[in-house]
């Protein structure tokens, strides 16, 4: 979210991680930019939404939308799921019903199927997914 055009490898997240590198910098002046807290906050409202999605069904997203199946990229779904939410409530949109939030999601899978699979993850068809969910 801090860097536009990032694309995941382990070479990147080593220099995302590591301090001192062009990258750790640059994800620490977009933090100082944004504002620590304001980021935190964001965040944890995203966190929470998706905590009372899944509570309203008494479940959680592995659960719910898995089965509790082994699932590769299961990662890149809750991506999906998270900057989805993340944009409805910067954009000002205020969920009132959770559980037909949380059935919305489930129907979904069409949009979420393509990143289970192992492979590549497309980044042009991640966001896609993030705007149509």
């Amino acid at each position: 979210m801090l860097l536009k055009g990032f694309k995941k490898s382990k070479d990147k997240l080593d220099q995302l991680y590591q301090k001192g590198t062009e990258l750790n910098d640059q994800v620490e002046n977009k933090v100082l930019e944004f504002g620590k807290d304001i980021l935190e906050d964001k965040f944890r409202k995203v966190f929470d939404t998706i905590d009372m999605i899944f509570n309203a069904i008494n479940s959680d997203f592995s659960s719910f939308l898995f089965n509790n199946e082994r699932i590769s990229n299961k990662d890149e779904c809750f991506k999906i799921l998270f900057l989805a939410i993340y944009r409805l409530l910067s954009e000002g949109f205020v969920i009132s019903g959770y559980k037909t939030v949380a059935n919305s999601i489930k129907s979904a899978d069409s949009i979420l199927d393509p990143f289970t699979k192992r492979g590549k993850i497309d980044y042009e068809k991640a966001n896609e997914a993030v705007n149509n969910l």
